[in-house]
C-alpha cells in the first residue's frame, strides 16, 4: 500500500527511509516511511486503520509524505521481538490439579525463586503484591508506589504483542486477562537474581554496609564495633523538643485557630537523633 498523508506527535515507533530493512515480528504489518533517508531506524507497527496513517505527518513536520505497507518476512526480524519461548507449550504442561470456589481466580506464579509454580487462589481485586506474600512469593519492592519498578513482574496477556504486558505488582490487582482461565506472573526476574537476596523485603538488603532497615536509636551498622547505651545528648534524654515551628504554642503563629502544621497542636516534636527513645546506641 503507498499513499500520501498529511498532517503524530510524539512518534512511538521508529521508521527508515527507502531500501531500509524491515525488522519487526514474522508476520506483522508495519508502515515505513519511503523517500526520507535516515529519519529513524525501525518501522512503525501498523494496525490497519486509515486514521491511524492520516495522523502521522504531524510528527514530523511534513505537508505530505509516501508510505508503504508492509509485512515482515521471516529472516529480517529483530530478536528483539522475538519471545524466548515457547509459550503455547509450556501452557499445555501446565497442571491444574485444583479447585477454585465460586467468583475465585487462579494466580499462577511461574518462574520463582522455588523453582516450581505456585498458585494462589484469590478473589478478583486483590493486591498481587499481597497475594504473593500470602503464599511465600517474596516479590522485590521499594516504593510501593509503581514508580522505582523494583517489583516489575510480566503478565500473560493475549491481548499484548507476544502475550506479555509488563506490569508493577504493588499497583495490579487480580483479574483475569482476556480469553485465559488462570492469572499467569511470570517471575524470571527474581530467578535470574539467584543467590543475590532480590527477593526481600527491603531491595537494599544485598548490601552489607547500608543500613536501610528503621530501628529507633539505632546506631549506624559497623563490623566488630561494641554496642553501648547512653543517653541523648540532643534532647536530655527527654526523647522530644519544642516545637520549632510554633515555639510551643501548637497553634500556627497569627492565627491561634489554626494548629501548627508541623507538631499538629502538640508542642513538642520527637527527637531526630533518638527517634523519640531517649537513649541512643554508641
Amino acid at each position: 500500500m503507498f499513499g500520501f498523508v498529511s498532517g503524530w506527535s510524539g512518534l512511538g515507533g521508529s521508521l527508515r527511509g527507502r531500501g531500509g530493512v524491515c525488522e519487526g515480528r514474522p508476520g506483522q504489518r508495519v508502515v515505513v516511511v519511503a523517500g526520507i533517508p535516515n529519519l529513524t531506524k525501525k518501522p512503525i507497527p501498523y494496525p490497519g486503520d486509515e486514521e491511524f496513517v492520516e495522523q502521522l505527518v504531524v510528527g514530523l513536520d511534513l505537508e505530505s509524505v509516501a508510505v508503504e505497507e508492509k509485512t515482515v518476512k521471516e529472516g529480517k526480524s529483530s530478536s528483539r521481538y522475538e519471545p524466548q519461548v515457547n509459550r503455547d507449550e509450556i501452557k499445555k504442561t501446565r497442571e491444574k490439579n485444583y479447585e477454585l470456589r465460586s467468583g475465585e481466580i487462579a494466580v499462577r506464579f511461574t518462574n520463582s525463586p522455588m523453582k516450581m509454580d505456585v498458585i494462589a487462589p484469590s478473589e478478583a481485586g486483590k493486591n498481587l503484591m499481597k497475594l504473593g506474600d500470602s503464599v511465600d512469593i517474596k516479590i522485590p519492592r521499594g516504593c510501593r508506589t509503581g514508580l522505582c519498578g523494583a517489583c516489575t513482574v510480566d503478565l500473560e496477556d493475549p491481548s499484548f504483542p507476544d502475550g506479555i504486558q509488563t506490569i508493577r505488582a504493588c499497583q495490579t490487582n487480580v483479574q483475569l486477562p482476556p480469553g485465559c482461565d488462570e492469572m499467569v506472573i511470570d517471575l524470571h526476574r527474581m530467578e535470574r537474581a539467584g543467590d543475590d537476596d532480590f527477593s526481600t523485603k527491603d531491595p537494599f538488603a544485598r548490601f552489607e554496609m547500608i543500613d536501610t532497615e528503621y530501628k529507633p536509636a539505632a546506631a549506624p551498622k559497623s563490623r566488630n564495633a561494641l554496642v553501648s547505651i547512653t543517653s541523648c545528648t540532643t534532647c536530655d534524654g527527654t526523647g522530644k523538643h519544642i516545637c520549632p515551628e510554633c515555639m510551643g504554642e501548637g497553634t500556627m503563629q497569627g492565627n491561634a485557630e489554626v494548629r501548627c502544621y508541623v507538631c499538629m497542636g502538640r508542642p513538642y516534636v520527637r527527637c531526630a537523633d533518638c527517634q523519640g527513645s531517649g537513649m541512643r546506641e554508641g
